[in-house]
């Protein structure tokens, strides 16, 4: 998979992913989607959330693992996943 930034918002990777933001927030929350807040005025930290598209790789890897057929698994990796 390839995208324009490496770094993206949860806008972005909600439209990505065909889902609500608010499924974005949660999966941030119950750790399955890495992501950090952005530094925010005078050194605090923001917030707003950063997601690198390395991580939402991953989080899309591991869906596929989980819930694709093993049989069928390398067939479904070499329509989709590139």
């Amino acid at each position: 998979m390839t995208f324009d930034k490496e770094i993206l918002t949860v806008p972005e990777v909600s439209y990505f992913l065909a889902c609500s933001q608010q499924t974005i927030y949660n999966l941030i929350y119950l750790g399955k989607l890495e992501a950090y807040k952005d530094a925010g005025q005078n050194g605090r930290r923001g917030r707003n959330w950063k997601i690198t598209a390395f991580s939402v790789d991953l989080y899309l890897r591991s869906m596929i693992n989980e819930y694709a057929p093993k049989t069928s698994q390398a067939t479904f990796e070499k329509k989709f996943v590139s």
